[in-house]
């Protein structure tokens, strides 16, 4: 049985909803305050429906930016509803791991959120939100199409099932390319780390289905668990293979990243990614000893906004970069090399 925690850090379920009477496509602009208040007050009704008074209601108007950048940073808002920040909002349930954007591209995109691979919890968790919302509106439904959406490939169920995955073995073997392409033709589409347009730095990548139409939810869960159980098969197997040819090279790398992040006065988002990359491969083959859970709370302790929220005050780029150094080596002084 594949150890999918080896590969898949994070399983994130969203669904794109939209009311039938209300315009959407573009979405509401901030002239339209008496629709998008309608679209608010549903969205809370729809809350206290499933958790009574355990949920937060953010207005991104009356956020600052930090705030906001440290959302975006965290996956709860995307680029599109900042964007929009004058007529957006932001359900948030902590506990459930679960936000909902309102007023994004569509009307509502409900997203929930596991460690590890765990699509059927999340989905249960959306499911369960998405319910409540259908006792508040009439959602914009076609019996031939499915759910309708401001873009055609979320249309039908409406649903992404995605997985971050983490293929370091893959990339370095050079098998990577070749993986993600059968994948495509298996349905999934490939993503950096923030979704579409970023980068993989961190040999991180989100797989999601590519298309929505013409298959259940049930359908859409299995296609996803079938190739993302797969390409952890072949990403286990690569690791094995690094291992057997090229194991003093690799922990060569592996070493000198250790020693780079405890003594390292500058240090930039990139080659931190890159860096924990590194780390947590050497944790897989017991080289050294640092929890996975370290490693993940690093990658986003270190981002940009998180950084600057964490420290308490506004950085330029390079006092990022010092701060981000200095966080490294006081997560990692407690911990060393494996002999």
């Amino acid at each position: 049985m594949t150890n999918m925690l080896d590969t898949v850090i994070t399983t994130r379920i969203r669904l794109a909803r939209n009311v039938r009477e209300l315009p959407y496509g573009k979405g509401l602009t901030v002239t339209d305050e008496r629709l998008y208040s309608v679209l608010f007050d549903g969205a809370q009704k729809a809350g206290v429906q499933v958790y009574g008074k355990n949920y937060e209601f953010l207005m991104l108007q009356k956020m600052d930016d930090l705030d906001c950048r440290v959302m975006l940073e965290k996956r709860l808002i995307s680029h599109d509803l900042l964007a929009k920040r004058d007529s957006a909002a932001l359900l948030l349930a902590k506990a459930d791991n679960m936000s909902v954007m309102i007023n994004e591209e569509d009307h509502f995109r409900i997203q929930a959120f596991r460690d590890g691979f765990d699509l059927d919890s999340a989905y249960v968790c959306a499911d369960k939100f998405d319910n409540a919302l259908s006792q508040n509106f009439e959602l914009a439904y076609s019996p031939r199409f499915g759910y309708l959406s401001a873009c055609p490939t979320n249309m039908g169920t409406g649903m992404r099932a995605s997985v971050m995955m983490y293929l370091p073995a893959l990339a370095m073997t050079k098998n990577l390319e070749g993986v993600l392409a059968a994948s495509a033709k298996a349905g999934l589409t490939a993503r950096g780390i923030y979704g579409e347009g970023s980068d993989a730095t961190g040999f991180m990548y989100q797989l999601s289905n590519a298309m929505t139409l013409g298959r259940t939810e049930h359908e859409v869960l299995e296609q996803v668990k079938t190739a993302v159980t797969g390409i952890a098969e072949q990403e286990l197997n690569a690791r094995d293979y690094l291992f057997t040819t090229q194991q003093t090279e690799v922990k060569d790398k592996i070493y000198r990243t250790i020693a780079n992040f405890k003594y390292a006065a500058i240090m930039d988002r990139k080659e931190l990614l890159n860096g924990i990359s590194l780390l947590k491969l050497g944790n897989f083959y017991e080289f050294i000893k640092i929890p996975y859970a370290v490693c993940n709370e690093l990658i986003q302790a270190a981002e940009p906004a998180s950084l600057q929220k964490l420290i308490g005050k506004a950085l330029d780029e390079k006092g990022q970069n010092v701060a981000r150094a200095a966080l490294v080596r006081e997560r990692l002084k407690k911990y060393d090399i494996a002999h």
